[in-house]
């Protein structure tokens, strides 16, 4: 994870690539310590655009 206006970069060691761990990091490590971000840019990767992600995203109002 890349802050892009800091640059500041975060990495989590993952088990499996997959959306339930990037849901796990995100609700455990980065909003705890970060907030709620206002944007997440990806490469639109299955992971990134799973349906359990997409209902964070709104439910969260993140774009």
């Amino acid at each position: 994870i890349v802050d892009q206006l800091s640059r500041w970069v975060e990495a989590f060691p993952m088990q499996k690539n997959d959306s339930k761990a990037v849901v796990k990091i995100l609700l455990k490590e980065i909003i705890p310590r970060y907030g709620i971000p206002e944007v997440i840019d990806s490469d639109r990767g299955p992971h990134f655009t799973a349906a359990i992600l997409m209902q964070i995203y709104v439910s969260l109002d993140i774009k």
